[in-house]
């Protein structure tokens, strides 16, 4: 009968929030590797051993009996789900290339830009809206269409709605003429923005990421295990859930490939079943 152990490495707590542990080493080649980085949080762990046969059959009996299972698909695909959505997931999940981080900068120029106007109470974004107050007052309006300048407050109103700068029409005056949004005296010169810090992610551009995985399964019962696999596909495997139930899930998938010609001994990695004595030291 297995003993029930206690005083183990992984507390109580962690085995209930974290029982369940993926890292990956992304290297840019098999023989360059990287050193492993936990997903984050990982629920939900699903193993889908893909296993097809080609099948022969006799009739010697009289009867259609099977007689033997040739293996034709070997596979493992191990789905789960993640809450942590910071830009290595993203950049996982859309596949993109290495995410580049963007430095602040508090000034920055963008080019006057048009629009057509709408009715009274229309609204209209301009491309950087982040701005600080100072930006936004300096804003100039003009209507290419008149040609003449408009009169903030009167013709528009400059708002802000979660952060950004949009342009606000008051009258129905200018509906369907061409606008400019800029500063100086035709709105032709470039308008200030701020830019925040960030990393810049660009979906499907990398549409294979080969990893190298750890996945471990700590138990506060003694029943730890870790399998190291040396060839996966780490990508998304399903929608994106980015509402309050979901808290958010990113829902991925390992596709372990064959790696007979590296580990001819263990092509799919190798399992390994740990045990551990009161001290949380010592292997049993």
């Amino acid at each position: 009968m297995a003993q029930v152990l206690s005083n183990l490495p992984y507390s109580a707590l962690q085995s209930m929030l974290a029982g369940f542990r993926i890292a990956v080493s992304e290297p840019k080649s098999i023989s360059l590797k990287t050193g492993f980085r936990f997903l984050g949080t990982v629920f939900a762990p699903k193993f889908d051993q893909q296993l097809e046969y080609y099948q022969h059959y006799e009739t010697a009996s009289g009867a259609k009996v099977l007689d033997r299972e040739i293996p034709k698909t070997i596979g493992l695909k191990i789905s789960f789900s993640q809450d942590d959505m910071f830009p290595k997931n993203w950049e996982r999940y859309l596949l993109a290339t290495d995410a580049s981080k963007v430095a602040a900068a508090p000034t920055q120029t963008h080019a006057a830009e048009t629009f057509t106007a709408g009715v009274t109470e229309d609204l209209h974004g301009i491309d950087e809206g982040r701005q600080t107050s100072e930006q936004r007052a300096a804003l100039a309006v003009y209507n290419i269409t008149d040609s003449a300048l408009l009169t903030v407050d009167v013709d528009y109103s400059v708002v802000t709605q979660h952060g950004l700068t949009f342009i606000k029409m008051l009258v129905d005056t200018h509906a369907g003429d061409t606008i400019r949004v800029g500063t100086g005296a035709t709105a032709s010169t470039d308008y200030n923005y701020t830019k925040l810090a960030h990393y810049a992610i660009t979906p499907l551009t990398r549409y294979e990421r080969e990893v190298r995985a750890l996945i471990m399964a700590p138990s506060k019962t003694g029943g730890c295990w870790e399998w190291k696999i040396e060839r996966a596909i780490l990508g998304p495997d399903g929608e994106l859930d980015l509402n309050a139930e979901q808290a958010s899930s990113i829902k991925m998938a390992l596709t372990l490939k064959d790696d007979s010609a590296n580990n001819p001994s263990s092509p799919w990695g190798t399992l390994r079943h740990y045990g551990y004595d009161d001290a949380g030291a010592t292997l049993i």
